[in-house]
Formats: structure tokens, C-alpha cells, sequence
């Protein structure tokens, strides 16, 4: 038997002064089989140089919040485009 999952990744560098600081990343995955199935690893992040994010770290995390709401945005389109109900 055939099994498919659909996946999408999400990937962001945040870089200051130039210098990229952390790498982010993320990944879904829904199986249309079993919409309620559904599994987000969440964000994953490598701190690249870590003098700069220690002097950045508001901004940084800020920028952190927007990446997620990212996948958040893509989380609930691919959801929708399985035809699942989101709760609010």
C-alpha cells in the first residue's frame, strides 16, 4: 500500500551587520489520509555566531517571533487545503 505525506519546509537566516547570526528552519507534515494526523517539529534554530546574537538578542527574538508566525500562516494554509477545520 501506498503512503503519501505532504511536507513543506521553511527555512530564514537573521543576519546583523551583514554577519548572518542564526539559521531557522522548520518543516509540517500532514497525511491526507488521517487529517488529524499532523505533526510540526517546530523551529529549529542554530545560534551561527553567538557575540552577535548575545548583542542582538531582543531583536533577534523578535525576528524569531516573525519566523514562526510564518509557519503558523503556512501551518493553517496547508491545514485549509486539506479541508481541516481550524479552532480558534
Amino acid at each position: 500500500m501506498l503512503k503519501i505525506t505532504k511536507s513543506r519546509n521553511l527555512q530564514g537566516t537573521i543576519e546583523i551587520e551583514g554577519m548572518p547570526v542564526v539559521q531557522l528552519s522548520a518543516s509540517i507534515t500532514i497525511d491526507p489520509s488521517d487529517f488529524t494526523i499532523y505533526n510540526n517539529g517546530g523551529v529549529n534554530r542554530t545560534i551561527l555566531n553567538t557575540d552577535l546574537y548575545r548583542k542582538n538578542i531582543s531583536t533577534i527574538r523578535q525576528e524569531i517571533a516573525e519566523f514562526e508566525e510564518e509557519v503558523y500562516l503556512m501551518e493553517d494554509e496547508m491545514l485549509a487545503a486539506s479541508k481541516v477545520e481550524l479552532e480558534e
